[in-house]
């Protein structure tokens, strides 16, 4: 019904295509396009793939009747839509195939088998077979007649291959055989017998065969021990996996022949230790009393040898050996004596080195050694003593740091720092001064004296020092070539001196070394040099003047009474000032010398000694003390 309504639309549609054509003026109107109506989609059909080619595994065969193989065919390409073969053969009556391709040859002639593709009978592959008859099967040679009393002819009818029908009778008749034989020969060691029996036994399934091999093995091997007659092939037959029938000769063998050999060793080392070795060893010694004589004989002849070199450890060695062999040896009291008197020399001589705690403590072991070993000795014991005292004493630490005080009458302040060693030189370093020393810095008032100034103790003198200068302010004056600035002057005036009122202020360096004489004391020594400035008592007046002039010289005495001046000047104020201090006098660099003790108590120290200036009558003793880590 939907085609014929289609056609009918489609006529209408060309019949108003035709009018529009024929009469296109009289309508400006486009025709209407019918689209025909969609039909329903349906679903596409899968491409066919077709068979392009087949491949046999085989295109030529050659079977006999009977026979069968199967042929494998390969289609191409090989995602064919329908792969399946069609399998023919030309002549079923000499060769059949199945669906499978397995073929079977079934009588003599010629056939080919057709593989065929059951999508495309176009592709074709053939196989030619050619079946050829079977062979005739082998007519078994008659039986020849059987000997049932001959071993051998009955190992010689086994050894036919193939069924008989008399194998069976046969095989029990050569077991029995076998068994007989065996127990004619079985005592026999003669390996050709044996041999030839196992050579006749070959086919026997029984223990006697086994038994029989077995022997034959263990004779075999201990003919082969004899024969090479040494210890490696003794060990070897009883190594071995025979039944070893042989076992204790071979044993006894062996132990002869290791004493052998030991014994040549023995003699070809020919030294205290391989007869030593021998008669140590589990040999049967046979040659025991020979090394023994050796032994007891040239054991004391080493020891004098090693005696002569005083070689203790060899001969504490010889000794203890020959002790060992011969408790009561006729040289063993000589030996002893010898060795005690040579351990005490080693012990005394060790001892000598007082710095050393290994030998020291090698002294006393020694030492012991010889305590025990002979006589006691109170010499000995006392040694033994001392070396304990220098053992504690050399434990100790190598050396001790202290610092501390130190003073002597002229310079009572002071400090000193050094090293107090056990075993070789310290040393120290030592600064003292005193208060005059100390304070004639900071008062200072004058650095420079007139020559002679301590020699006349009335002459007034009196020195000008700038102290300070202020400027105020600064006006330059080119009139007349003059120059103006005001600015302050100080002017310090030293009293006349009053007769012996001298002091010295004394600086101290020293450094030195020293040396223990035994703990915990320790002697010192050493130099160095003192500052010694003279000092005097004096009052001084501070004159102070605030002048207009650059050049000026003013000199006043302590009463204000003006000595000498180069120019008048306009004073805008004055005022004075009196202080008492020191004026430093001559100075001088002396050397000087020190010695003296020190004495360690814990962590404490102690010291005393003398200290001397070169070149003069001071003298005086130190003493100090302080803190030794």
């Amino acid at each position: 019904m939907s085609h014929k309504i289609a056609k009918t639309l489609l006529l209408s549609a060309l019949m108003m295509l035709i009018l529009s054509n024929l009469c296109p003026a009289q309508s400006t109107k486009k025709p209407i396009i019918l689209e025909e109506p969609t039909q329903p989609t349906q679903p596409a059909k899968p491409r066919q793939v077709s068979v392009t080619g087949i491949t046999l595994n085989n295109t030529k065969l050659d079977l006999l009747v009977n026979d069968t193989h199967t042929l494998v065919a390969t289609v191409e390409p090989t995602n064919a839509t329908n792969k399946k073969i069609v399998w023919e053969s030309n002549a079923p009556a000499i060769v059949v195939v199945d669906v499978n391709g397995k073929i079977a040859a079934i009588a003599e002639g010629r056939a080919i088998v057709t593989a065929k593709s059951a999508s495309n009978p176009n592709v074709t592959v053939f196989c030619v077979i050619n079946i050829n008859p079977s062979p005739e099967p082998v007519k078994a040679p008659p039986e020849p007649e059987i000997d049932w009393n001959d071993l051998s002819a009955l190992a010689s009818f086994l050894d036919r291959k193939g069924d008989s029908p008399s194998k069976s009778a046969v095989q029990t008749r050569y077991e029995t055989l076998v068994s007989e034989r065996w127990q004619a020969i079985r005592e026999s060691t003669d390996l050709s017998v044996l041999s030839g029996f196992l050579h006749l036994a070959r086919h026997s399934a029984s223990t006697v065969k086994v038994t029989a091999q077995s022997r034959y093995n263990d004779e075999k091997a201990w003919s082969d021990a004899k024969k090479d007659n040494t210890i490696t092939s003794y060990e070897n037959y009883l190594k071995g996996n025979t039944a070893k029938r042989y076992a204790q000769n071979a044993r006894d063998n062996l132990e002869r022949e290791y004493d052998e050999k030991a014994w040549s060793d023995a003699k070809r080392e020919h030294t205290l230790t391989s007869y030593e070795n021998y008669l140590k060893g589990n040999t049967a010694k046979r040659y025991a009393q020979n090394a023994r004589s050796l032994l007891e004989r040239d054991y004391p002849v080493h020891f004098k040898a090693f005696s002569d070199r005083n070689d203790v450890d060899n001969m504490e060695n010889m000794y203890n050996r020959y002790v060992s062999m011969f408790p009561n040896g006729s040289e063993r009291q000589n030996m002893q004596s010898t060795l005690c008197k040579t351990i005490e020399r080693q012990g005394f001589a060790l001892s000598s080195n007082r710095r050393s705690i290994s030998d020291l403590q090698k002294s006393n072991e020694i030492l012991r050694k010889r305590q025990n070993m002979c006589s006691y000795s109170s010499t000995v014991n006392r040694k033994i003593n001392s070396n304990n005292r220098k053992i504690k004493d050399l434990r100790r630490p190598s050396g001790h740091f202290f610092m501390g005080y130190t003073n002597v009458s002229e310079a009572p302040i002071g400090f000193t720092l050094g090293w107090l060693s056990q075993r070789s030189l310290g040393f120290y370093l030592a600064a003292r001064c005193n208060m005059d020393g100390i304070t004639s810095g900071k008062d200072e008032l004058i650095n420079d004296l007139p020559e002679n100034f301590f020699d006349d103790y009335y002459i007034s003198w009196s020195k000008e020092v700038e102290r300070e200068i202020k400027y105020k302010e600064q006006i330059y004056f080119s009139n007349a070539g003059r120059y103006e600035r005001p600015f302050t002057a100080v002017t310090d005036i030293i009293t006349p001196l009053r007769d012996g009122e001298f002091t010295y202020g004394n600086l101290e360096l020293l450094a030195g070394l020293n040396k223990r004489l035994f703990y915990p004391l320790w002697v010192y020594a050493g130099g160095g040099v003192v500052m010694r400035n003279r000092l005097c008592s004096a009052d001084v007046v501070s004159h102070i003047a605030y002048v207009d002039y650059e050049e000026y010289i003013w000199t006043y005495y302590s009463n204000g009474t003006p000595a000498y001046g180069t120019r008048s000047v306009t004073t805008y104020s004055t005022e004075y000032n009196t202080v008492s201090g020191y004026a430093i006098g001559d100075k001088e660099w002396l050397p000087m010398i020190d010695a003296g003790i020190q004495l360690r108590l814990s962590v404490f120290y102690f010291s005393v000694g003398v200290r001397s200036i070169i070149g003069t009558d001071v003298s005086g003793l130190t003493f100090g003390g302080g803190f030794a880590f």
